[in-house]
């Protein structure tokens, strides 16, 4: 089985992030561009080891046509990796997808939890070769 793995990093900042409340969490992804093509049968993402303990994946979410073509999804590790391990090669299509992360924190003895929207860019295209 050909897995291809995407690292997320993820941080709290103070200013300038790209998603959040306020803007204040950044994220990035290892490759600007996932392309899956025929011979990839699963994906992969996981936080890096930069990114804090206090994140967590919360699951995938995804639009329009996306569904037909993202299978199963699975949480693993401590809900640091999330694994799409059913992929559909039929057809070419960009996955129009979110990764619904949470931040869990302590402010003045109280908890509270943040979540953040992480968006790869993933082409569905089994015609490339790869």
């Amino acid at each position: 089985m050909s897995e291809m793995t995407i690292q997320l990093s993820v941080s709290k900042v103070d200013f300038r992030g790209n998603t959040g409340d306020k803007l204040q969490y950044y994220y990035a992804f290892s490759r600007d561009t996932c392309v899956i093509s025929k011979k990839i049968e699963s994906l992969k993402i996981e936080f890096s080891e930069s990114t804090h303990e206090n994140f967590k994946m919360l699951g995938l979410y995804s639009t329009g046509d996306s569904y037909k073509i993202i299978g199963k999804t699975t949480l693993n590790n401590k809900n640091r990796e999330l694994l799409i391990n059913q992929l559909n090669k039929s057809q070419k299509g960009l996955l129009v997808t979110s990764i619904l992360c949470s931040y869990t924190y302590e402010k003045d003895g109280n908890k509270y939890i943040d979540y953040l929207s992480c968006d790869p860019q993933v082409l569905n295209d089994p015609d490339i070769i790869t």
